[in-house]
């Protein structure tokens, strides 16, 4: 109860911190310069909600590594990836219940839950792991470009954050992380449920290190992974070519770097609100980019996420809806 309550105080100080900067840059930008980049950006926002499925299928490519080729395809894994990525962005379920959901879907499609739920656990890990690396190269970028900056130094506490958040992970991942989580609520579960989830929490530990023991197929989920973070930094690169302001793709790699180290810092806060958008803001100027440059990159990624999120939202309710009417078929 105390751990959750200092959580929220966390939780509701990064909100404020996050929305404070984001109002003393506000403040300062030219409202009629963003009006004219957000029409520039116009229907090519459809590009980049599209563009935002290439990250997601080489994610999908990763978690696919893990798991019987037979079980998934490139399509499903990608559509399944999807799915997880939009409740962890619209929804409060820090940042993992999108996890939990891809799992089951691939478990109700496949029927082998205990291997969709194993592939996910480990393709969790290794994509922090992933992130981490990104992040530190491209942290040293940012470092050897600015030099010593109190702005350099919040990056890297970022970046410090996200290294040790994806080692804490990856080993409970290898140490039985289900069975450990089973064992802690095994007291608030029913005498008749107890049981089963212990036994099926032990089979995907043994699954998960029978993954983990692949160094062939754990290489290539890192491999995809990483690729990933860095296809990702394509995004700003495009939202500010389509809004007439072109930067160089080194820029747009630590823009892409820092926002998702500052998201991943505040898991505990519903969509990183506010400190998304102050670590873009942050970095951006400390780039060289103008207040509204900086504004325009939050508001379009936040509009994306929306865009692209909600209707994953819906795919995921008809595939409950599917899986319900499956089961009561005779």
């Amino acid at each position: 109860m105390a751990t959750s309550r200092r959580i929220g105080v966390a939780g509701l100080l990064g909100l404020g911190v996050g929305l404070s900067l984001v109002a003393f840059v506000f403040a300062g930008t030219d409202w009629g310069a963003l009006q004219q980049s957000l029409a520039a950006v116009g229907v090519g926002f459809a590009a980049i909600c599209l563009f935002r499925f290439l990250p997601i299928g080489f994610d999908a490519m990763g978690w696919r590594a893990l798991v019987r080729p037979a079980l998934a395809g490139p399509v499903y894994a990608t559509r399944a990836r999807w799915i997880g990525e939009s409740v962890n962005t619209l929804l409060p379920v820090g940042q993992v219940g999108g996890d939990v959901v891809r799992a089951r879907l691939l478990g109700k499609s496949s029927h082998d839950m205990t291997r969709a739920a194993a592939s996910t656990a480990a393709d969790f890990a290794m994509g922090l792991v992933a992130q981490a690396a990104f992040t530190i190269a491209a942290l040293a970028l940012f470092f050897a470009a600015l030099g010593t900056s109190v702005l350099v130094h919040q990056a890297l506490i970022g970046g410090g954050i996200t290294v040790l958040i994806g080692a804490l992970v990856l080993m409970l991942v290898r140490g039985g992380i289900l069975g450990r989580l089973v064992g802690v609520a095994r007291g608030a579960l029913p005498d008749a449920w107890a049981e089963r989830t212990v036994e099926a929490a032990a089979s995907a530990d043994a699954a998960i290190k029978l993954i983990m023991a692949d160094r062939g197929v754990v290489a290539q989920c890192f491999a995809w992974r990483f690729a990933g973070w860095f296809v990702r930094a394509g995004e700003p690169w495009l939202i500010l070519w389509l809004a007439g302001l072109p930067v160089s793709l080194f820029a747009a790699l630590v823009v892409e770097a820092v926002a998702n180290a500052a998201r991943s810092a505040a898991f505990f806060i519903p969509g990183a609100i506010g400190v998304q958008e102050g670590g873009i803001m942050a970095v951006s100027l400390a780039l060289g980019l103008d207040a509204e440059t900086a504004v325009l990159l939050a508001l379009v990624k936040r509009g994306r996420e929306v865009a692209v999120s909600a209707p994953g939202l819906i795919d995921w309710w008809w595939q409950e809806r599917r899986f319900r009417r499956s089961a009561a078929i005779p």
